[in-house]
């Protein structure tokens, strides 16, 4: 129960005779792991103790989030790739159940696309600043078969080595089965590779 968004374009203006050209943004280029976890308030709903509710909560322990950057615009893709869902190997990419020793490799069913924009910090802009990803799915009426969404995340890199950090929170909503909801979600992930493993590409 997470959003979808869309294309962001950014432009700087200062007021008065001179202007600061754009700092060069850091690269998020890649393959990340991590967890996501939600909390939303729904229409009522029974709950799987037989109780009706409003609250609910959802969360993936092992998450995946992928990216392909062009100067300060990108395109992710949450849960695409799949991992190991336990055992040694647990949230490692795989591509067969044999690299999972006492687990599976299942395929991401419900993989999550992003359009983003990338806003450099003031000091060291190449390692530091935040991402907004918009969820394809968002427009001016709530989506009913997928979530609407816009993730904040706060971006640490160390050029020139791979490791990086994104740390983000978001807010949600749809309308599936005109059953309205919403709700907060907040990410973590690590990044572990170079490559984007899955071929983000943006939202038309």
């Amino acid at each position: 129960m997470r959003i979808a968004l869309v294309v962001l374009t950014f432009s700087a203006a200062m007021f008065g005779p001179a202007s600061v050209p754009a700092a060069s943004a850091f690269d998020v280029t890649g393959h990340w792991v991590g967890k996501w976890s939600c909390k939303g308030f729904s229409a009522p709903f029974t709950d799987d103790k037989g109780k009706l509710v409003n609250k609910f909560t959802s969360s993936n322990k092992h998450s995946t989030l992928d990216i392909t950057q062009n100067d300060q615009t990108f395109a992710a893709i949450i849960d695409a790739a799949p991992v190991c869902q336990g055992g040694a190997n647990a949230g490692t990419f795989c591509t067969d159940d044999s690299e999972c020793p006492a687990s599976s490799c299942p395929g991401q069913s419900f993989p999550v696309f992003y359009n983003a924009v990338a806003v450099p910090a003031v000091n060291d802009p190449a390692n530091n600043g935040n991402v907004i990803l918009l969820g394809c799915d968002t427009s001016n009426a709530l989506p009913t078969g997928s979530d609407a969404e816009l993730i904040q995340a706060s971006i640490k890199t160390k050029v020139p080595n791979v490791k990086a950090s994104f740390k983000g929170t978001s807010i949600f909503a749809d309308n599936t089965d005109d059953s309205p909801e919403s709700g907060f979600c907040k990410y973590t992930y690590q990044r572990v590779g170079e490559t984007d493993l899955v071929g983000a590409t943006s939202c038309p």
